[in-house]
């Protein structure tokens, strides 16, 4: 089955990524593994269509991987193990991953998204 290419329909995957995220990981439980299956194929296409967007070809979630638990999709974000040493052996803090800013492309793609978005939310009746 083909996934949409509209970013709007992903708002629902968008809001779980980014509270997992922010908490450093998360498991999202479902009705069956089916839905976990799907669940998680669409969480890869929504990474995908942001990585397309990206002038950079980066997005918030590279560092992503999402498993199968039974009917449960656990989010987890790559952590740094071990330490950071200069040549001489001094300890380095490592800093945080940096933020990835949208361009000014980025945010004008997605703002185009919205508007077309926005202007079929009354179509479904007709």
């Amino acid at each position: 089955m083909a996934f949409s290419k509209n970013l709007a329909s992903y708002n629902d995957i968008a809001r779980v990524l980014t509270a997992a995220q922010a908490a450093g990981g998360g498991r999202i439980t479902l009705g069956d593994r089916g839905k976990a299956t799907r669940w998680r194929h669409r969480a890869y296409y929504y990474r995908k269509l942001l990585r397309d967007l990206s002038a950079s070809g980066l997005t918030p979630f590279d560092d992503m991987t999402l498993s199968l638990e039974g009917n449960a999709v656990l989010i987890e974000f790559s952590r740094v193990e071990g330490t950071l040493t200069t040549l001489d052996g001094q300890p380095l803090d490592l800093p945080e991953a940096p933020s990835i800013p949208l361009s000014d492309a980025e945010e004008d793609a997605l703002f185009e998204e919205a508007r077309r978005f926005a202007l079929n939310l009354g179509d479904e009746d007709e």
